[in-house]
């Protein structure tokens, strides 16, 4: 009987054990349920007023755009498209101006690197 009393007493004292366990393990999951849901609302509080500007800055800027004469803005807008541009009109413009002489500094940097700087085809190339 001693044997019996003590294998019963040890399961007994495992199943203690395991809802001891299970219930400390429940604990620690709501704490931790807890912890993140006031991250999330701490996060959600911080990002607030870029939020609001987000939901109104498109508003803001199609009435910018449109301004007191929207007719006029926007005709002057589809005016200057790239396809309706002439090239006199395209190479006024600083994007053109600025890739046009970064282009030229990269051909006369690796003209000057191979030792090309003032030779006839470079300057035919320029």
């Amino acid at each position: 009987m001693g044997l019996g009393a003590a294998v019963i007493g040890a399961g007994a004292l495992s199943a203690g054990a395991s809802l001891i366990g299970s219930s400390q393990a429940s604990s620690a999951a709501k704490d931790a349920a807890n912890a993140q849901l006031q991250m999330y609302q701490q996060t959600s509080a911080n990002l607030l007023p870029y939020n609001a500007l987000g939901q109104t800055a498109g508003a803001n800027a199609l009435a910018l755009a449109l301004g007191p004469q929207p007719t006029q803005y926007l005709t002057q807008a589809a005016a200057n498209m790239p396809g309706q541009m002439t090239q006199a009109q395209l190479e006024a413009t600083p994007g053109y101006q600025f890739a046009r002489d970064q282009g030229l500094k990269a051909v006369q940097s690796s003209a000057a690197a191979r030792g090309l700087g003032v030779s006839g085809a470079s300057l035919k190339g320029a």
